[in-house]
């Protein structure tokens, strides 16, 4: 994952976003977590999260912060924020590129 924030928005890239979304072993080992799993309905709510929309992340999350702290929204397809989903994406293009980060090839390459 990559992100950014400016002002009250976050935009997150998920670089591996084909694959389940990578947490830390202690939650996937522990009783509650399994027991979602065990259950096998995608549609569970976990936390603020279904079971499906937080193993399997979008490409890009856009959230405002002010308006929905929680994260729970994301903005990213919204047609009224396809410009500022622009801007935030080359501002953190252009960060990779400044840092040499090594996944910044992906917007080349996928």
């Amino acid at each position: 994952m990559r992100a950014i924030r400016s002002g009250k928005y976050k935009l997150i890239f998920n670089i591996a976003n084909p694959l389940p979304y990578p947490f830390a072993s202690d939650l996937y080992d522990s009783p509650t977590w399994q027991a979602v799993v065990q259950r096998k309905t995608p549609t569970e709510v976990y936390g603020h999260w279904t079971v499906q929309d937080y193993v399997h992340r979008l490409r890009f999350e856009l959230f405002d912060l002010q308006a929905d702290p929680n994260e729970t929204r994301n903005l990213a397809s919204d047609t009224d924020h396809k410009e500022l989903l622009e801007t935030l994406q080359s501002k953190l293009r252009a960060w990779q590129k400044q840092t040499q980060d090594p996944w910044e090839l992906k917007w080349t390459y996928e």
